[in-house]
């Protein structure tokens, strides 16, 4: 077994190395399809981010009457928390409003001034509400318009954020299913791609390989050379992928971060690097492998 395994990867490295011409296109094709394989993942991944920055951004705010005592407020933000629709609430008392206000115009002297001149807080207690998922927030709003909770609020932002947040919802759904549906697509081209290269490397040695079957070579040793050089294939084009890609990520990671402004990829790819070159060596090396079985089975008979 282990002079039949040692002859084989012998024999399936003179194969790769003898004929470089096509190996070197087999392996190019190998190196496109991984990039698109890859790439496909880091769209996915900064998709994802980009849609949850989106989600981030869209909130409802419940504001109170001025009469309505902190400890009530209190008492609905927790009752709120406890919604599994609810991701975060946060509290936003007169005081610590009236502060953010004069924090973002300190630089604007006639707001300043207007502020002096009212000569009492005009600001409301409110709660900032999160939700998990943009179409949560009409439950949330249901669950604050019941009975108990409608003489203490003044007012709920989610009219004025309801178009926003029902466009949102629709593009988050979108979005997913069509990241879905384009990484099948990628999938789909990248393996006819490689199996009709592969095919096209393998019957340029019908000749050679009729002749071992011929004197009597078993199916198993005439197909472990092509599987070793499909391999080959795929570990090679893993380690241009890789080195493609590094160079890529490192020169458009920082657009990407100034038009976020949080998504640092190439940060991802590092932390991440091991993981990445793994996966995609292992399915570089099951797309050679593959293809050539295929390859071998239905086109050359064997």
């Amino acid at each position: 077994m282990i002079t039949f395994i040692f002859r084989m990867l012998k024999n399936g490295w003179q194969e790769f190395w003898r004929n470089r011409l096509i190996s070197g296109i087999a392996t190019v094709i190998m190196t496109i399809a991984l990039l698109v394989i890859t790439s496909t993942y880091f769209f996915y991944y900064l998709s994802g981010q980009t849609l949850e920055i989106l989600k981030e951004k869209v909130d409802i705010a419940v504001y109170f009457k001025e009469e309505v005592p902190e400890d009530e407020i209190l008492k609905i933000k927790n009752a709120l928390e406890t919604l599994n629709e609810v991701k975060k609430v946060e509290y936003i008392s007169r005081e610590k409003a009236l502060e953010e206000f004069k924090s973002r115009h300190q630089n604007d002297e006639v707001i300043m001034a207007a502020l002096k001149e009212i000569e009492e807080n005009p600001f409301q207690a409110s709660l900032n509400i999160k939700a998990f998922h943009p179409e949560d927030y009409a439950s949330i709003v249901s669950y604050l318009q019941n009975q108990e909770f409608v003489p203490l609020i003044d007012k709920i932002t989610y009219s004025q954020n309801q178009l926003a947040i029902n466009r949102l919802s629709r593009m988050v759904n979108l979005a997913e299913k069509g990241i879905i549906l384009l990484c099948l697509f990628a999938l789909g081209v990248v393996f006819a791609v490689t199996f009709n290269t592969i095919r096209l490397a393998i019957y340029s040695k019908r000749d050679e390989i009729e002749i071992m079957r011929l004197v009597g070579a078993s199916n198993a040793f005439i197909r472990g050379p092509f599987f070793v050089a499909g391999s080959l294939y795929g570990i090679f084009g893993s380690l241009f992928a890789t080195l493609i890609i590094f160079l890529g990520i490192k020169a458009i990671s920082p657009y990407i971060y100034s038009f976020t402004g949080q998504v640092n990829l190439y940060k991802h790819f590092l932390e991440n690097f091991f993981n990445i070159f793994f996966w995609q060596t292992l399915l570089g090396i099951f797309l050679g492998i593959f293809s050539s079985f295929l390859a071998m089975r239905r086109y050359l008979k064997i």
